[in-house]
């Protein structure tokens, strides 16, 4: 969802455009966008900042005229999964004291311990590992909260596809040469969020995620998924596998980068380096907007926003093609079927989404 500030300055200046001082001009806006999804990021930011950032804070909302969508069209075939997203998007399911829910069994893996190897191999069965099966690849994928958790299991996954490797090294420039000795091995080890790994390992038939707008008018734009054909120095050659664009092979140069947020780093760089990283797994927050036919969720760290849990069980179509892996817990070992879900409750009532309350914890 867009920030208010951006709807507020556009809405600014349609009004200028046409010279009056209705709403964006007297101009039709429609707006989309589901409240119970993640809200806007702010770094370090509270409950009631993500609140007021939202476009559901602003006085344009008020005057807007709301309609609610009531069919989840991905899962219009599994109708008691629909009415569970719901219950977890409303946070209106049974939980227990520390907040947590429940997931249903008929979705949860339960393993006598903590193999990561179990529930890739339920995902990406080994069979499925070949670039002859890329097409069903790219509707798989292992969702976690964290882009470290994220890179552990595609690098575990790319190191057991059929293939040899090839590995592209990255260049870090600091923006600062005199930097450049005192940094550089630093520079190395890092990958800023929405950055490509330093080492990027790639085979023929992996598949990738594209992290920057390249060409969004064919359909090469941030978050689209590919298909890995030929794989040189300085050229991708790629295959789109989604959206209107798909089947059309396309190729991505490896271009400097520079991380959007410089805090993550403590010092400004430009690394050059290909625009994609693997998506045999990604982060619950970038597969927002995505359907997959078969999702894993790996719950190593409870989620930490508001929405996210939703997001990652809502990408599966059914409880069938969903499967959780929650690790036992620490104190006791055994193995829990409950997690943390985080709601915000206010913004759901603003947005006008009739919430019941959940049952008593247990």
């Amino acid at each position: 969802m867009a920030r208010r500030e951006l709807i507020e300055a556009f809405d600014t200046t349609m009004g200028d455009i046409m010279d009056n001082n209705i709403s964006f001009g007297g101009k039709v806006m429609i707006f989309g966008g589901d409240f119970r999804q993640i809200t806007l990021v702010i770094r370090d930011g509270t409950k009631d900042q993500y609140i007021e950032a939202s476009c559901i804070s602003s006085p344009l909302f008020t005057h807007a005229d709301k309609y609610h969508l009531t069919v989840n069209m991905r899962a219009q075939n599994d109708t008691s999964f629909a009415a569970f997203l719901e219950e977890v998007g409303n946070n209106s399911c049974v939980n227990n004291n520390k907040g947590e829910i429940q997931i249903p069994t008929t979705s949860l893996i339960s393993l006598e311990n903590d193999n990561l190897l179990q529930l890739i191999d339920k995902i990406y069965p080994h069979n499925l590992l070949h670039p002859s099966s890329s097409a069903a690849l790219i509707g798989r994928s292992i969702l976690t909260p964290t882009n470290e958790t994220v890179d552990t299991i595609n690098n575990q996954i790319i190191e057991s596809m059929f293939g040899e490797p090839i590995v592209l090294i990255a260049r870090d420039v600091t923006k600062d040469p005199s930097q450049q000795a005192h940094y550089e091995d630093y520079l190395n080890t890092l990958t800023p969020n929405g950055m490509p790994p330093q080492r990027l390992v790639l085979k023929t038939g992996a598949p990738i995620m594209l992290l920057r707008n390249l060409d969004p008018t064919n359909g090469l734009s941030n978050g689209t998924r590919l298909i890995c054909k030929k794989i040189t120095r300085n050229v991708l050659q790629a295959e789109i596998a989604t959206g209107p664009q798909k089947g059309t092979l396309c190729f991505i140069p490896r271009i400097p980068l520079k991380p959007n947020n410089i805090h993550e780093c403590s010092v400004e760089f430009i690394r050059t380096q290909f625009p994609v990283k693997l998506c045999f797994s990604m982060t619950i927050n970038k597969s927002q907007g995505q359907t997959l036919d078969v999702v894993g969720v790996y719950m190593k760290q409870p989620v930490f926003m508001h929405g996210q849990l939703y997001v990652a069980l809502s990408r599966a179509k059914s409880f069938d093609s969903l499967h959780v892996l929650i690790p036992s817990d620490i104190n006791t070992g055994m193995h829990s079927s409950w997690t943390k879900n985080i709601v915000y409750k206010k913004l759901l009532q603003l947005a006008g989404i009739n919430i019941s309350p959940p049952p008593n914890p247990i």
